[in-house]
């Protein structure tokens, strides 16, 4: 017979299994057909711990695409993953994450024969003998790309009517081999937001958000899509934006809230290291619509929810590296299918055991909250 083995555990767990459907209305101007619908499936694994203080996730999802459903059925499977720790108290919460993805992608559903220019050329640069759109395009062929965001957040309750919020991230992305850059350029850099929540009353709220980005490109050929450039010549872009909005948020219900937020940006870009900046100001209008479905359940309940959120603002546009102003709309539902608890109650730290007895035809296992547990064989 072995000893018993203490151990001491003050934690909780869930594990939830839940998919969600969306439908995604893209206006880009070059693109064909435009506007481009997407049908998107997304099914996702979430592991959650949670300690008095500490609460660390563990999360996996696959991003099933049909990109341009009008035109084309062409699957598309991209992996992703992430885990992120967070410190909180009563009015301060601090976060670290890291975001991973990896896919394969057929460059036939990211470059199109463009309509028009994707964005104005930088001045100074000639402009080539009139062409036959798409002369650049390249032969449709595998990518293989991927993406790391490692990001830092802070929510901070001032007082009983204001709150702070800020962001810090800096993002890889993009072709992961010389010859998926030929078609999907490698981005990097920072970028960060801060906001500032003032509560107005108890359903609405105002909030003012500040927010920069810088992204380069590594040197290659210049992506097909953007006209006004020679074929063969090299690019590689640098963007800059700053950013600033102002929304009203109010909570319709207590599942249901809405935000419409009205602001500008300021884009600062180049094509190439030599060429001089170019500075545009855009327009930028923001509006949400989310709201929770509660499904009762033995022992527990089912949350689903529904999100609508529309956009239009300049955009970093991954398959050239530069800047444009896109509208664009998302509808994502989310269907919470299961819900495990791995241990309930813990935050309350009442004692408990877990016990493993193994006799006979089988094994049975008793468990509770638990902060002390022992394990006997």
């Amino acid at each position: 017979m072995l000893p018993a083995v203490t151990v001491l555990l003050a934690i909780a767990g869930t594990v939830d299994l839940s998919s969600r459907t969306e439908a995604r209305a893209r206006d880009a101007q070059g693109a064909v057909p435009n506007p481009s619908l997407d049908l998107v499936e997304i099914p996702t694994a979430h592991l959650a711990l949670r300690e008095r203080t500490w609460d660390t996730g563990l999360n996996y999802s696959a991003l099933a695409v049909l990109p341009d459903v009008q035109t084309q059925l062409l699957p598309q499977i991209v992996q992703f993953g992430d885990v992120g720790v967070h410190w909180h108290d009563r009015r301060v919460r601090l976060g670290l994450a890291e975001y991973v993805g990896y896919g394969e992608q057929n460059s036939a559903v990211l470059l199109a024969t463009p309509t028009g220019p994707v964005t104005p050329v930088t001045p100074g640069v000639p402009t080539p003998p009139t062409a036959a759109p798409g002369v650049q395009a390249l032969t449709p062929s595998a990518i293989i790309f991927g993406n790391s965001r490692t990001v830092l957040t802070s929510r901070v309750q001032l007082s009983r009517l204001w709150s702070a919020s800020t962001s810090l991230e800096y993002s890889l992305a993009g072709g992961l081999d010389a010859a998926s850059r030929q078609t999907l350029p490698f981005l990097h850099g920072p970028s960060g937001e801060a906001s500032v929540l003032y509560a107005l009353s108890r359903i609405d709220g105002l909030e003012t958000r500040v927010a920069a980005q810088r992204s380069e490109s590594t040197v290659g050929l210049c992506s097909p899509i953007i006209q006004g450039v020679f074929l063969g010549e090299t690019c590689n872009p640098t963007a800059e934006t700053a950013q600033l909005t102002e929304a009203w948020r109010r909570r319709l219900t207590r599942t249901a809230q809405t935000s419409l937020g009205v602001g500008g940006s300021y884009v600062h870009l180049r094509l190439r290291d030599e060429d001089p900046f170019v500075n545009r100001l855009y327009p930028v209008v923001q509006a949400s619509f989310t709201t929770t479905f509660v499904r009762p359940r033995l022992n527990e309940e089912a949350r689903s929810s529904l999100r609508i959120d529309a956009q239009m603002a300049p955009l970093v546009d991954v398959r050239t590296g530069i800047i444009d102003q896109r509208a664009q709309a998302l509808v994502a539902f989310k269907a919470a299918d299961r819900r495990d608890d791995v241990e309930r109650g813990a935050h309350r730290r009442a004692l408990g055991h877990l016990a493993v007895h193994q006799a006979g035809r089988g094994a049975r296992r008793a468990s509770s909250s638990l902060s002390t547990a022992s394990i006997a064989t």
